[in-house]
């Protein structure tokens, strides 16, 4: 091809995008002028209408309310996106974050590192906010209309075809225009409709903007992160970073630690204040006041964390109970001779964090919420790896396919042999649209799919069916390429049968024990978890595992810790100027852990790796978990010993059957 031809395509698409972006930007206007002309028509229904036209007016106003609530409420999405890998004890945290741990009222992760380490973001844009709306009016106004049973009861004979409807979010109004075509007589008369319009005042189209320039700020300045390590300098209950004179070093319990950070969090977080928005000046100190906006705003922000949320935490390093500082001078073989004249200790503690915030904004009696998962990594913010676009412009990508290509899904059966599947969804994803592209289907002598495609660079082509295993395949659909192939390993259900290992000999689980069991296959991105015996199959595929178990005992009456005294001792320099160096003596703190009742206690559990053979495993039919079981702790610091056992015994592997 020549140059110049070339320069006419490239130029032809800057057009293309430009009309599509031009017509984008101005939809609201567009849109509002037909939707104005529309209600105008609307208005001259006859008398013997007018009825009907309430009723259904009425209907979807219903609907509407009820899906802007629900998508505000849920972070712009009304169906929120599934995990691929799901939340289990031992990673708490995937797509979505349950509010109260019920299932009930969950938001969407704008932002959050899954299980394998890979940050992610779920932002939804205008459209996609739009699409879940039309989604949920195309489904439910039906349901409200009933089949116009009350008017078929007083006499109407109505034919109608299903809604459909379209909608468009504005900067104050939220434009819904239903495709509803309804012929009805009743007695002499007859008349039709094809569409119904309706506006409704809404703030959406505000919060989310603010609620996405608020997250990219998080994102770049981490602002989230930095209130947290400032209330952990702070706060002489977190053992962080110093110095003291004193000459019994300080102590503190993980436990203790654990529990005074997850309060401090939920009493200081909700004290974060975004200039621009309505807040009272003065209630917050300056550092908690973020300039994240680049325009005022007449809205509330909070942020939020709940005790009761999970918060992972690692004090790199130290693997027991007590966290104590380290005395200089007592043991520090070039200080000695200090010893006589002051004490020194050095106190300096390495945390990685990882905890759920809930971001909520409130305008109009409309609350938009989300959550993003804050990491602090060796006390540093998390470096970002996710980036965020802060304008919400829809790119054309998946309206303009240009490329045709042929994509093959296959998958690997019972026998070994790789052959194409019939039914496979077929989706590419290029930048942050993902285009739906089709199912595979019988093309000559296999199953493929061959279609137009986006021009994309480094672009996903993502195969997905029943029965199989998520697959992706980087492709760059804007080079020279007529086929791809994608390969899906198969999902294999067996049957569980557990043994624990008590000290040597093997044994059935109790009926008061509990096994969690968490298998996690990096190489596939994969990842499930089961709780036998509640659960007896467990679905797999081939690869590397770690296989991650813990068993605890559960007790209606629940289990009794007593008071504990823990006693932490040094030897410290006596105090005196004219003391000899090296002259020291013991000294003991006390450190107390108040008597607490808990239902279930952790008796034990394991780790291993294990290689699982596609051929072994699809010829199985049930899988032996092997879990170690210890003695059953009287106290808080023996709990810290069973996760000590758990990291030292060796425990057998899984055997396929």
């Amino acid at each position: 091809m020549r140059r110049g031809q070339v320069a006419a395509f490239t130029i032809l698409g800057l057009v293309v995008v430009a009309i599509f972006s031009t017509v984008y930007v101005f939809r609201e206007e567009i849109f509002g002028a037909t939707f104005g002309r529309e209600t105008s028509q609307a208005l001259a229904v006859p008398p013997q209408a007018e009825k009907l036209r309430v009723f259904v007016d009425s209907c979807i106003g219903e609907v509407a309310e009820e899906a802007l609530s629900t998508l505000s409420l849920q972070g712009g999405y009304i169906n929120l996106p599934s995990a691929d890998v799901p939340a289990s004890p031992v990673y708490p945290f995937s797509n979505n974050f349950d509010l109260f741990g019920d299932s009930g009222n969950e938001v969407p992760f704008w932002f959050f590192e899954d299980a394998y380490g890979v940050q992610q973001t779920q932002v939804p844009s205008l459209r996609d906010m739009e699409k879940e709306i039309e989604s949920y009016i195309d489904g439910f106004l039906s349901v409200c209309i009933n089949d116009f049973v009350t008017f078929k009861q007083q006499g109407y004979s109505i034919s109608f075809t299903p809604p459909k409807a379209a909608v468009t979010i504005g900067e104050k109004n939220v434009l819904f225009s239903v495709d509803f075509p309804i012929d009805f007589v009743v007695r002499d008369f007859d008349f039709s409709f094809d569409t119904f319009n309706k506006r409704v005042s809404s703030p959406l189209h505000e919060l989310h903007a603010v609620a996405k320039e608020i997250l990219v700020f998080e994102n770049e300045n981490y602002f989230i992160e930095d209130r947290v390590l400032e209330m952990m300098v702070v706060y002489d209950n977190i053992p962080f970073s110093g110095v003291d004179f004193e000459c019994s070093p300080k102590s503190w319990t993980k436990t203790d630690v654990y529990n005074d950070l997850k309060n401090i969090m939920a009493s200081n977080l909700p004290a974060i204040r975004i200039k621009g928005t309505t807040f009272t000046k003065g209630v917050s100190a300056k550092s908690f006041v973020i300039d994240a906006l680049k325009k005022k705003h007449t809205l509330t922000s909070l942020f939020a964390y709940n005790p009761s949320w999970p918060l992972l935490m690692e004090v790199v390093g130290e693997d027991g109970e007590i966290l104590r500082g380290d005395p200089f001078t007592s043991e520090n073989e070039a200080s000695q001779f200090l010893l006589p004249l002051f004490c020194l200790n050095d106190y300096h503690f390495v945390y990685n964090l990882k905890f759920p915030v809930v971001i909520a904004l409130e305008k109009e009696n409309t609350v938009f919420q989300f959550a993003t998962l804050a990491i602090v990594q060796n006390n540093q913010p998390r470096e970002n790896r996710a980036n965020i676009g802060l304008f919400d412009v829809e790119t054309p990508i998946c309206d303009y396919p240009s490329k045709k290509l042929k994509v093959v899904a296959e998958g690997y059966r019972p026998n070994s042999v790789v052959s194409s599947l019939a039914g496979a969804s077929i989706s590419m994803k290029c930048l942050n649209q993902v285009c739906n592209i089709g199912t595979t289907q019988l093309e000559g002598s296999t199953f493929s799919l061959t279609k137009p495609v986006p021009s994309c660079f480094n672009g996903l082509m993502i195969a997905e069916k029943e029965g199989f295993h998520r697959a992706e395949k980087l492709v760059s659909t804007n080079q020279n390429l007529e086929e791809v192939v994608v390969t899906l390993e198969p999902l294999h259900e067996v049957v569980i049968d557990v043994l624990v290992d008590d000290e040597g000999s093997l044994r059935e689980p109790y009926a008061s024990e509990q096994v969690l069991f968490t298998f996690t296959n990096k190489e596939q991105k994969y990842a499930t978890s089961v709780i036998y015996p509640s659960q007896k199959n467990v679905k797999l595929v081939a690869g590397s595992y770690e296989v991650s178990s813990s068993i605890t005992i559960e007790s209606s009456q629940g289990f009794k810790l007593k008071k504990k005294d823990i006693e932490v001792c040094n030897d410290v320099p006596k105090k005196g100027v004219l003391g000899l160096a090296g002259l020291t003596k013991k000294e003991c703190t006390t450190h107390t852990i108040d008597a607490t009742t808990i239902n279930q206690i952790p008796v034990g559990g394991s780790s291993v790796d294990w290689f699982v053979n596609r051929e072994s495993l699809l010829a199985a039919t049930e899988v032996t978990l092997y879990a170690l079981r210890g003695p059953t702790p009287q106290s808080i610091d023996e709990i810290t010993k069973v996760y000590e056992v758990m990291r030292e015994k060796e425990v057998r592997r899984p055997i396929l059957k």
